[in-house]
């Protein structure tokens, strides 16, 4: 539970600053849930999407909106998936769903798995592409910013390994310019125990303010790639912070 006040709070700093926020206690059963469609598309590769060409094999995916009490607009969190099933996280979600909504954020749990029949992709990370999820992301930041009850100019990512590197990657402003959720960009970004291995050999972020979560003794996507990232783009002057977590292995959560 102390992990899901210390998500919330950093996006209560991120999302809600210079605004009046009044903290109540809520609980999951009382939080009102929206099932939302959205429409997305299946690129092989970055490439595609720098180039245009990214809006094929189209297919419908979907998620769980979860809003506080009253009209908005809300800023919201995108939550986000790694390669198992957003089901795995359920429990973690129970927890930190509250605490966000509690504090006036919307929350968003994103699926990219059930609509095209997949359970999960541990075994064969091939069977669903970083540009796809990518796409994914971007095509649930539109879809938010066009809800009324939420600020479309509020809007940030978190993901969960895979996850954490798609809102690592999300920050890349050539997909923006590529024209993804029509130019929107994130908010802020919140990388949970992401791979830092693979990274741009050109920074060129949105500038949003990124926190990466990492485990110290995570032997499966090592802390250390992180925090060289990190001092990468901060050298460049990013607002970009890293936090390890002492004794903590990959998926914590």
């Amino acid at each position: 539970m102390r992990g899901a006040v210390f998500l919330s709070q950093v996006f209560i700093v991120i999302l809600v600053s210079f605004y009046s926020v009044c903290a109540v206690e809520v609980y999951a059963e009382e939080i009102k849930q929206e099932y939302v469609k959205i429409e997305s598309f299946t690129p092989d590769s970055l490439s595609d999407i720098y180039r245009g060409e990214w809006k094929v094999k189209p297919t419908e995916i979907s998620g769980t909106l979860y809003l506080p009490e009253g009209d908005g607009p809300f800023p919201a969190v995108v939550l986000y998936h790694g390669s198992g099933h957003p089901k795995r996280l359920e429990k973690w979600f129970s927890e930190l769903v509250p605490k966000l909504v509690g504090q006036r954020i919307a929350a968003f749990v994103l699926d990219s798995y059930t609509g095209r029949g997949i359970s999960g992709t541990a075994a064969k990370q091939a069977k669903l592409s970083k540009a796809t999820r990518l796409v994914d992301a971007f095509q649930a930041l539109k879809k938010l910013a066009s809800l009324p009850k939420i600020d479309g100019n509020r809007i940030g990512i978190s993901g969960y390994s895979f996850g954490g590197i798609v809102a690592i990657v999300s920050a890349d402003m050539r997909l923006v310019e590529a024209g993804l959720a029509d130019g929107k960009k994130f908010a802020a970004h919140l990388p949970v125990y992401p791979s830092c291995q693979s990274q741009f050999r050109t920074l060129k972020l949105t500038g949003a303010p990124m926190l990466f979560l990492v485990g110290e003794l995570d032997d499966y996507t090592p802390a250390k790639y992180c925090t060289t990232y990190v001092e990468r783009m901060a050298a460049e002057g990013y607002n970009a912070r890293i936090k390890i977590y002492p004794g903590a292995y990959h998926a914590w959560i």
